[in-house]
């Protein structure tokens, strides 16, 4: 079976909004084994859009489209596979009346924005959205189906995981699909891929690798006539992987790693704060995410300078002087002192240089060092980490995030 994506929008082949949403269709699909044959941009004009589905339907059992859905001037890809495919449009008061239901009172769309989105190819199939109004759609053609989905990326992620990807597996293959998405931290793609080499040559299940930011994340594809059966497989291959990569797997249920921190804290009642010189707030931002957390997160010191080091944290300043404020001497200092001074269970601290300038050849951009304590035990990482300013700072909160798994998993 073939694929084929098409991306519509203005603002995609301008270049001023960057696409991700073929990309991650892309790999979804690949990971069921359907080959995707072509992936085309065109702009909101419904003649082109027509035009471009025509000629997919030649090549492609199933096409995929991203944009131009919504209640706007923009609405333009229903108008386009009506005239593709020779189509009435039908309102179909049955979304009007989900869309009433689940809306806001106070922020209802008027009438006519409700008619736009539920005006419909005739003989639609319906994917409710999770996470907005308009609902993903789909129309078969034959042997051939076309999925309209939004250009919003969370929107089509969350219509495509809850619904879409389901369908197209039973019209692939007549079967029932399961997924399990794994995380990881602190090991590079190169370094997961090598520890699971053997396994990925033996293994029958479909699996996806896709290095993010935060680590390496799997996506387990089990495909089977039996829920249960599939469910069977994917537990079973997820001890197999568990069993080869240790605890660099921080999730098998698809949980960041702010989460899986944030529920270790708040199932221990342990009290944390922490200090952050280069990662400027970003692991208090972090876990701020986590519903709970006010129970466990003391506070977040951004002590960027030297001297609010000094004062608020109590890291002295011949330290500072001998060490230089990038060093594992004061980051220990930081998470010492931020967890004596707030009274709590633990301490975290960043210092580093993010770049792009600032370094030096015993101190390259990129060096961060992190330290945890519990006032017993100290432990302190270097690290760099490549890539541009905000890249180094997200990697530092996310690495030592990890750091404090780790450290609250070991005792």
């Amino acid at each position: 079976m073939k694929a084929a994506i098409l991306v519509i929008g203005d603002e995609i082949i301008s270049g001023h909004t960057l696409d991700t949403n073929s990309n991650y269709l892309a790999n979804a699909l690949n990971e069921l084994g359907i080959s995707v044959v072509e992936i085309v941009s065109v702009g909101d004009r419904v003649e082109e859009i027509a035009s471009e589905l025509k000629a997919l339907l030649g090549k492609a059992d199933i096409i995929l489209t991203s944009g131009g859905l919504g209640s706007t001037h923009d609405d333009v890809t229903k108008r386009a596979i009506a005239e593709a495919l020779s189509r009435k449009l039908v309102l179909e008061e049955s979304v009007i009346e989900s869309i009433t239901k689940r809306a806001d009172p106070n922020r209802m769309p008027k009438r006519w924005m409700l008619e736009s989105i539920a005006t419909l190819p005739e003989g639609s199939i319906l994917f409710e959205n999770p996470l907005g109004l308009a609902p993903g759609v789909g129309v078969i053609d034959g042997d051939k189906i076309i999925y309209l989905l939004p250009g919003v990326p969370c929107e089509l992620k969350a219509i495509f995981e809850s619904s879409v990807l389901d369908h197209i597996a039973r019209r692939a293959s007549g079967k029932m699909l399961r997924r399990r998405v794994l995380r990881t931290a602190g090991l590079a793609e190169s370094e997961v891929s090598e520890a699971l080499k053997d396994w990925l040559e033996s293994t029958t299940i479909r699996v996806g690798m896709l290095p993010e930011i935060s680590g390496v994340t799997l996506r387990l594809t089990a495909i089977d006539d039996d829920p249960a059966r599939a469910e069977h497989l994917l537990d079973e291959e997820t001890q197999k992987i568990l069993g080869l990569l240790g605890d660099a797997v921080y999730s098998t249920e698809g949980k960041s790693i702010e989460q899986v921190v944030g529920e270790i804290l708040i199932q221990r009642n342990l009290r944390v704060a922490v200090a952050e010189s280069c990662t400027g707030g970003l692991i208090g931002h972090l876990l701020t995410e986590i519903p709970g957390i006010s129970a466990c997160l003391d506070r977040v010191l951004v002590t960027y300078s030297n001297s609010a080091k000094v004062e608020l944290l109590g890291v002295p300043e011949e330290v500072i002087a001998a060490y230089g404020a990038v060093s594992a001497e004061v980051a220990r200092a930081m998470a010492l002192g931020v967890r004596e001074r707030s009274g709590v269970d633990i301490g975290l601290s960043t210092t580093g240089i993010a770049g792009p300038s600032g370094g030096s050849e015993s101190k390259p951009v990129g060096l961060v060092y992190m330290a945890v304590t519990n006032g017993e035990r100290v432990i302190v990482k270097k690290r760099i980490f490549r890539g541009m300013r905000s890249a180094v700072k997200m990697r530092a909160a996310y690495h030592t995030l990890n750091m404090l798994r780790l450290f609250l998993l070991r005792g």
